[in-house]
């Protein structure tokens, strides 16, 4: 017999709009002076995917 899927914990859904926001942010503010606009854009990739992983709101091989 299957197991029964997880509920969804607040911290999922929180994680999910915390990092979508941070990824977000970066795309749409300008980066600071001296940063290229590639590493400021993978700044933001790289926020997305450590909210993602410290809050577990998406499977932890997906974000390594």
């Amino acid at each position: 017999m299957a197991d029964a899927p997880e509920a969804t914990s607040p911290r999922t859904g929180l994680g999910l709009a915390l990092g979508a926001v941070a990824l977000g942010a970066t795309l749409a503010l300008p980066p600071p002076a001296g940063l290229p606009v590639e590493g400021w854009r993978t700044l933001g990739v790289a926020l997305l995917m450590a909210v993602w992983w410290i809050t577990e709101a998406a499977p932890l091989p997906a974000t390594a």
